[in-house]
């Protein structure tokens, strides 16, 4: 259930940024057409690579965690190895 949650979550958010993003650029009368067009292109790559790119970022940050929090455990083992000889 809490999988389904933050898909709709993220689903949500994704919209709603792309959604700015495009009101931002029909706003900006002033740009060139080459700034227009890389702008689009810009906005295309984002849109299909944010699906891929903040899961594998939350993913490496949760195994940094992870990691610390074992070397913090496996240091505290080796204190209280040291403390007790």
């Amino acid at each position: 259930m809490i999988k389904i949650t933050l898909l709709l979550l993220y689903l949500i958010i994704t919209v709603h940024f792309f959604l700015n993003w495009l009101k931002f650029l029909s706003r900006n009368s002033v740009s060139s057409v080459e700034d227009r067009f890389l702008s689009s292109v810009i906005l295309c790559v984002v849109v299909l690579l944010w699906p891929l790119i903040i899961p594998i970022s939350c993913q490496k940050i949760l195994g940094n965690i992870k990691l610390t929090n074992k070397l913090q455990r496996d240091k505290s083992k080796k204190h209280v190895k040291t403390s007790i000889a």
